[in-house]
């Protein structure tokens, strides 16, 4: 078990849960221990995390696109960092079912002498490049 080993973070990385009514995701969150809910958790989204269905092809009205999961696995991102006292873009709306702002979605940190870059493959190249330079 990971209660016997030292945790100095943990990961969620894309398509989180499948969770259509937040069932598995309070399962999930409920269980772990307070040891491991003390720990930085990192999240990126995958492209189920946007589209239910998987793709913008199969876009519903049930998708959120991006905009709960950006905010219930609150991230320091660049939205964060274009607007220190708005953590979140919202110029896109979920009611629009395009996906949330980019800003969103990217992030980066460092853990001692662990680097991260956080960002999701639902963005076109163009629009996350300027992020990594």
């Amino acid at each position: 078990s990971l209660s016997k080993h030292r945790l100095d973070y943990w990961m969620n990385i894309g398509d989180l849960f499948y969770d259509l009514d937040g069932s598995r995701t309070n399962d999930f969150f409920s269980g772990l221990s307070l040891t491991a809910m003390s720990k930085v958790h990192g999240v990126t989204l995958g492209n189920h995390d946007y589209w239910i269905g998987g793709s913008p092809g199969a876009k519903m009205s049930a998708d959120s696109f991006g905009t709960g999961h950006m905010q219930w696995y609150a991230q320091d991102t660049m939205a964060s960092k274009d607007n220190p006292a708005q953590p979140f873009d919202f110029s896109v709306s979920a009611e629009s079912q395009e996906i949330c702002a980019v800003s969103n979605s990217f992030w980066y940190n460092a853990i001692g002498n662990v680097g991260f870059i956080g960002f999701s493959n639902a963005y076109e190249w163009w629009q996350l490049e300027g992020y990594f330079q």
